[in-house]
């Protein structure tokens, strides 16, 4: 077998790894994404490493020193890990994209398929979908975490494809539409009704996120002339103010409604957080706040949910010096406000240094999109 058709291979099989999630095993308490591994077998990526551009390596650089200073050593890999995914498909941008492209319809058929075997059988759309395609694969005790969890939020049963849980499916259909358009500006009509399907077939509370980022779509260059600084002060500021609103913190409002509660966690404990903390972030434990004994953290704690979602969640994780660096990272990066705002609303459920698929295509897409070359020429 020649050395390229192998290469096409690993690239495919790098695609898969990335979109679909539970193909990876689950070793040692956390899941083993096999792509991490791969890409060191693509030897033309390798070879260009030698040419990454200071700036980016200075970058990296700043927050794995500010992970490490605070001691974060779990998030100074994830910082470690995503630096390398990104720069992965930055440098193989032309040949990786087509197959990670080819892996996401793959994802968008199961999507299909789950939600019409839901109303033949339940048991046999369960089959095919979440942890029980991991224990397929690796068996119960490697088989990594997903949910199948196919109940009706909106309309229909939820579908989750081939992506840990439905409302990560919909945020990487949200960012791989925005990056097929990035690259062709126009979806061919059964492109359309393929990825339409999958919207509707896996609605979520986070549907409503990326259907609100398709509606700020055409008013892009408007958005693109408000000054980069304006629009993250603005964002923080509105999820601060929305977490007060809603009085997230009363236990009568987090019990029903969990999944907002946690979205807006980090905006609500930005305001409660320790001197110490509110500049250099919470510790691991999250034990950060004036008055420790608040019901919403211990509740997200008994649920095994951290308050670090969202931008704000940099501000809980690394304090104000984390927004301050995020700042940085954004201007040195060129981001306009309207690339801005697609990294708020696709990770609004996570935080920024999750390694799951749509975060990684995200930084992805604001790069590209932002026309920045990681390499010298």
């Amino acid at each position: 077998m020649s050395k390229s058709i192998l290469t096409e291979i690993n690239r495919f099989l790098i695609a898969i790894s990335l979109i679909a999630t539970p193909v990876n095993p689950y070793i040692f308490g956390m899941t083993l994404y096999i792509w991490i591994i791969l890409i060191f077998f693509d030897f033309e990526f390798l070879s260009k490493l030698k040419f990454v551009k200071l700036k980016y390596i200075l970058i990296y650089l700043s927050w794995i020193t500010l992970a490490l200073i605070e001691f974060k050593i779990i998030i100074a890999v994830k910082l470690s890990i995503l630096f390398l995914g990104i720069l992965y498909l930055c440098t193989q941008d032309e040949v990786i994209f087509p197959k990670i492209k080819i892996a996401f319809i793959i994802s968008c058929f199961f999507c299909i398929a789950q939600f019409f075997l839901y109303y033949i059988d339940p048991s046999i759309s369960a089959s095919i979908a979440g942890i029980n395609i991991g224990t397929f694969i690796w068996g119960e005790n490697f088989a990594t975490p997903a949910y199948v969890n196919q109940y009706v939020v909106f309309l229909f049963p939820r579908m989750a494809g081939l992506s840990r849980e439905a409302g990560f499916f919909v945020s990487l259909l949200g960012i791989m539409v925005l990056l097929i358009l990035s690259k062709r500006k126009k979806i061919s009509f059964y492109e359309s009704i393929l990825y339409i399907s999958s919207y509707f077939f896996s609605l979520s509370k986070v549907s409503i996120s990326v259907i609100f980022l398709f509606f700020l779509l055409p008013f892009k260059n408007i958005l693109n002339k408000i000054p980069l600084f304006l629009s993250i002060l603005t964002v923080i500021s509105l999820f601060i103010l929305l977490a007060l609103k809603l009085d997230i913190n009363h236990n009568g409002y987090f019990y029903i409604n969990e999944s907002i509660a946690h979205r807006l966690s980090s905006s609500s404990m930005v305001l409660n957080m320790k001197d110490g903390s509110f500049l250099l972030g919470c510790n691991e434990n999250y034990n950060c706040t004036i008055n420790n004994e608040e019901p919403l953290y211990n509740y997200l704690n008994s649920r095994n949910l951290t308050p670090n979602t969202g931008v704000n969640g940099v501000w809980v994780d690394f304090g104000l010096l984390g927004i301050i660096l995020l700042s940085i990272t954004l201007f040195s990066l060129k981001v306009k406000t309207f690339d801005f705002l697609v990294l708020v609303l696709i990770t609004s459920t996570v935080t920024l240094f999750t390694l799951d698929n749509f975060v990684i295509l995200t930084y992805y897409y604001i790069l590209i999109n932002c026309r920045n070359s990681i390499f010298n020429k």
